[in-house]
């Protein structure tokens, strides 16, 4: 960790506290929460004006979720020669057998359902399915994993400019914002431009460009992760002040292009620049409630259910899509067709998505191909305790 005086020369190596950051698990949590709402309501209720607010506000979990990844991959980083070929390759091993494989089997999964009675065999489905792996399209979901493993081929230049430019990181972060809320700006203002050009356009989620705001503001928080937690600690009532605010203009952003005439729906689109305020503004909060939550936490049923739920979060949010697709049709809740008040069915669709997803993740997770299903080690068998004989 950076715990030098600012000015002050720092160390070589910077390292990361070694103690589990239960904080991390609550916004970790909270990140994978607001995934699947935003989801489930985008898939339940019609393009009004009070679906597009919610949509708006529950994108906060997309910015939230690349700003963890930098920190969590630059904290695991620190200390570690990644420069070092060996280190390097260890390490990419190691992210890409429980990311990668991952991505290719989940892929493979929601192309098989789309099929629709196709061969998949055929030339077409073959190539379908090329074009999902490497593009990440076979579900609306699957770029997060795609963009995490361009971070892994980064990391170790990553590392190397946290740690070159530690007396700038202020510069540095102003610098990174200025340029995504320019790309933010060119890709919902300008009209795709012609040639190969017109790929940035039509398809941004897949570039680590459109994120490289919020990993960089993950990578620098790790860095001078000591510093930013004093600070959040010291400081509830600015960190309230920042999350209001930052609510209140995203909101206002939102109602000033429904008020021009803007479709709800349009309006409420991710990569707009207004989230380069709110989605870091939304993790801030998140991280003051982690703190809060660590600092209170005690042995109990509260602290097994959030360590539980972070460690099967990322199988959760890969499985998710294909649980909501069956809790939709089996409820008939998509898109207002159950006749029931829209609130009530996005959180019926919201809770029975995850839920079932979560006991999902924890059956494949027993099973010999968890790490293929859900990124994690398969968790082992509680062994029965051992019966003593009579004349023992």
């Amino acid at each position: 960790m950076d715990t030098t005086p600012p000015g002050a020369p720092a160390p070589s190596t910077a390292r990361p506290p070694r103690r589990h950051l239960h904080e991390i698990d609550v916004v970790r949590l909270a990140t994978f929460t607001a995934v699947i709402a935003l989801h489930s309501l985008g898939s339940v209720a019609e393009a009004e004006v009070g679906t597009g607010a919610v949509l708006q506000l529950l994108h906060f979990g997309r910015e939230t979720f690349f700003v963890v990844t930098g920190f969590v991959l630059v904290l695991t980083g620190l200390g570690k020669d990644l420069g070092a070929n060996t280190a390097t390759l260890r390490f990419w091993r190691k992210r890409f057998a429980l990311v990668g494989l991952p991505y290719a089997v989940w892929t493979v999964v929601y192309w098989a359902t789309r099929l629709s009675g196709a061969s998949p065999w055929s030339g077409q489905s073959l190539g379908n399915l090329l074009s999902d792996l490497v593009h990440g399209t076979a579900r609306y979901h699957l770029y997060f994993l795609q963009i995490s493993m361009q971070v892994y081929l980064v990391l170790p230049l990553l590392l190397w400019f946290v740690r070159r430019t530690r007396e700038h990181h202020l510069a540095v972060l102003v610098a990174s914002a200025a340029l995504q809320v320019v790309w933010f700006v060119l890709l919902r203002h300008v009209p795709a431009p012609g040639g190969w050009a017109q790929n940035l356009w039509t398809s941004p989620n897949q570039l680590l460009l459109t994120y490289q705001f919020y990993l960089l503001l993950g990578a620098v928080a790790a860095y001078r992760y000591d510093r930013v937690t004093a600070w959040v600690r010291a400081h509830p009532r600015a960190v309230a002040l920042v999350v209001g605010a930052a609510l209140l203009l995203d909101l206002g952003v939102y109602a000033v292009q429904v008020a021009v005439g803007v479709d709800p729906l349009v309006a409420a689109e991710p990569l707009q620049p207004v989230f380069v305020l709110w989605g870091p503004a939304a993790c801030l909060g998140l991280l003051a409630l982690g703190l809060h939550h660590a600092r209170r936490r005690r042995p109990g049923p509260v602290a097994t259910t959030v360590g539980e739920a972070a460690r099967i979060s990322f199988g959760v949010y890969l499985a998710h899509p294909l649980v909501l697709t069956g809790t939709l049709d089996l409820l008939g809740l998509a898109h207002g067709a159950s006749g029931l008040p829209v609130a009530l069915a996005v959180v019926i669709a919201w809770v029975c998505t995850t839920l079932g997803s979560a006991a999902l993740v924890e059956l494949l997770s027993r099973t010999p191909v968890a790490v293929a299903f859900t990124g994690r080690p398969r968790v082992a068998r509680a062994r029965p305790p051992e019966r003593v004989g009579a004349g023992s």
